[in-house]
C-alpha cells in the first residue's frame, strides 16, 4: 500500500504503518491506521486476510493467534506477524518522495 501524497495528509490526523513480518523480516506494508490499538491490528488483517493467508502453514491456519500491542498479532509459531512498524504515514510518504528525487 502506498501512503497518501504530503498534500492530502496536510489537514489529516497522523497514520501509523502495518507491516507484514516474516520470520523477523517486513515484506509488505498492509495498510495505514489512525490508531495505534489491538483493534487496529486486527483489523488489518481482517481487511487483508488474502494476503496473508498464502502466507501461513496449514498449522498456522488451524491455529489460534496472539495479540498485543507490543507485539503484534504473531501466528502460532511465531514465524508471521502483523505489527506497527514505528513508521508514520508521513514518514513513508517522504522516504517515498526522497527516492523518487534520488533516480532523478
Amino acid at each position: 500500500m502506498k501512503p497518501r501524497t504530503l498534500e492530502q495528509m496536510q489537514h489529516r490526523s497522523t497514520c501509523y504503518e502495518v507491516g507484514l513480518y516474516v520470520s523477523g523480516k517486513q515484506v509488505k506494508t498492509l495498510t495505514f491506521t489512525a490508531r495505534k490499538t489491538n483493534r487496529s491490528l486486527l483489523e488489518a488483517v481482517w481487511q487483508n486476510g488474502s494476503e496473508i493467508k498464502p502466507i501461513l502453514t496449514e498449522e498456522e491456519l488451524d491455529s489460534d493467534y496472539s495479540v498485543s500491542r507490543f507485539d503484534g498479532v504473531v501466528f502460532h509459531s511465531g514465524r508471521v506477524t502483523v505489527r506497527f512498524t514505528g513508521k508514520t504515514e508521513r514518514e513513508c510518504a517522504t522516504e517515498a518522495l526522497r527516492l523518487t528525487n534520488a533516480k532523478l
